[in-house]
């Protein structure tokens, strides 16, 4: 039996625009920040079989801000923010069985989470009025998606293994992104999402080039469906298909030590948006997106 506790951030994002940019009245600052603790346990039933269990204690935060055109046109625009946290709770379990020496299997489940985000919403007027404001409380449902995943380890010689991993993720949970007043029950803002389910998909490579056990390189690629269909991407979150393509080199000092540092570029489909809302004073907005993304991350781990 082992135990173990994981901290980390499962979920988050940033995208933020000039605040006179065209499309303000959709969006101009829109954050995430989760922070995930897992104390957790597992139990090695026999030698080709482990269990493990995990407790979710997740807090997320959110802020949104946009533009408010106001009726006066001898008025600045208004600059509306929404920000709001929770405390929620999940679980994860997981298999790992080893039909040999040199082939692992694993299979993991992690359940989705149901957050309430409570705070306020502050509306600052502009122009002659700066600094007025008016305040309501609010609040926004998240359920974070349920994960599945299979990934499959297996050593072809003392050079060389490969690997692989598949997972799932129901994003289709995510329908709306709704603020409602928490004292009078009235929507205060509604953007349809209708988000699909998504797959990612990976496959590695592990070579020892000298036959040294303490020693490793490690390449890898990998395909990131995104969950966003073309039809209801948003400038908020405007995402799209992503390719991984990473290396890496680890050492281990003895059998508690152990150092990795990776690197991946991530290559973006280019992504287009198209806002229209009902409401004219918000404009038909429309855009184009080309990103992409480096990660250097650095590991060190120590077992005791």
């Amino acid at each position: 039996v082992r135990y173990g506790l994981a901290i980390n951030t499962p979920y988050g994002l940033k995208t933020e625009y000039n605040d006179d940019w065209v499309g303000r009245y959709y969006a101009i600052k829109s954050e995430l920040m989760t922070i995930n603790v897992a104390p957790t346990v597992a139990w090695k039933v026999n030698e080709e079989w482990s269990l493990g269990a995990a407790l979710n204690i997740q807090y997320a935060e959110a802020e949104l801000t946009n533009a408010t055109r106001l009726n006066n046109v001898a008025l600045a625009d208004a600059l509306t923010t929404l920000k709001g946290n929770d405390l929620g709770f999940g679980f994860r379990v997981g298999t790992m069985y080893e039909p040999t020496d040199s082939t692992r299997i694993g299979l993991a489940y992690q359940s989705g989470i149901h957050h309430k985000l409570e705070g306020d919403v502050k509306t600052i007027l502009g122009s002659t009025l700066i600094g007025a404001a008016s305040t309501d409380n609010a609040e926004a449902k998240l359920r974070t998606p349920d994960v599945a995943s299979l990934g499959v380890y297996h050593k072809l010689n003392d050079r060389l293994a490969v690997m692989g991993e598949l997972a799932w993720t129901n994003w289709s949970v995510f329908e709306n992104l709704t603020v409602v007043n928490s004292d009078t029950g009235s929507v205060l803002s509604n953007v349809e999402e209708k988000w699909d389910d998504s797959y990612f998909m990976a496959l590695g490579m592990e070579y020892n080039p000298c036959n040294c056990p303490n020693k490793r390189f490690q390449f890898g690629v990998a395909y990131d469906q995104t969950p966003v269909d073309d039809e209801y991407r948003t400038f908020r979150i405007p995402d799209e298909d992503r390719l991984w393509v990473s290396f890496g080199y680890g050492q281990e000092w003895g059998e508690d030590k152990s150092f990795t540092v990776g690197y991946s570029h991530i290559f973006v489909d280019d992504a287009s948006v198209v806002e229209n809302a009902s409401s004219t004073a918000k404009g038909v907005v429309s855009g184009s997106f080309d990103a992409s993304v480096d990660i250097l991350s650095a590991n060190f781990k120590m077992k005791f």
